[in-house]
């Protein structure tokens, strides 16, 4: 009986140690990173504009004309997703020449057969998909600006190229007949 009553505190310890141990250590939990606000104004823009509906039924309209297919699109949220598959094969004319040389020497028989087989699954189609997420909301208390953040993805990879944002913006831009600045 006096071994199990030292015993029991030692057992209630155990999970207490267990608890304590899955406790979380994150301490800069709900700060950012350093790249977040250049990511941030890479990604985002304002329009000086109080229609939030029509920005978006613009942006998917553009979308759209860029080969994506609307996923999810809520107006009364401001949210707007779309993705699109494309081919990852598609080849540039000089990744063409080069191809026609390698197959005129397969042809003359100057290559191995271990290249060609490489060479035909590399012509395998390989689907990229990409997807686009949208969001609006008004910026000002007066509800005269809205701002939209747009977040480009390639197989589930955050695409961090400033053209392909900047390409997006003008265009939307161009679509408003608004100027968009920086938010």
């Amino acid at each position: 009986m006096a071994r199990l009553r030292c015993a029991i505190p030692g057992l209630l310890l155990i999970p207490l140690l267990l608890i304590a141990g899955c406790a979380s250590t994150a301490p800069n939990l709900f700060t950012r990173s350093e790249g977040a606000s250049a990511q941030h104004a890479l990604q985002s823009r304002q329009f000086e504009t109080p229609d939030e509906e029509r920005i978006l039924t613009v942006c998917a309209v553009l979308l759209q004309d860029m080969g994506f297919q609307i996923d999810e699109a809520a107006s009364a949220l401001g949210v707007l997703s779309a993705s699109k598959l494309r081919d990852a094969n598609r080849l540039t004319p000089g990744e063409r020449f080069g191809v026609s040389v390698v197959q005129l020497g397969l042809l003359v028989g100057v290559y191995t057969a271990p290249l060609a087989l490489f060479l035909m699954d590399a012509n395998k189609e390989k689907p990229v998909k990409i997807e686009v997420g949208i969001t609006t909301r008004k910026t000002s208390r007066d509800g005269g600006y809205v701002s939209i953040s747009v977040a480009f993805k390639e197989n589930d990879v955050h695409i961090t190229d400033p053209a392909v944002y900047q390409a997006f913006f003008d265009q939307l831009s161009k679509a408003l007949f608004v100027e968009a600045r920086e938010s």
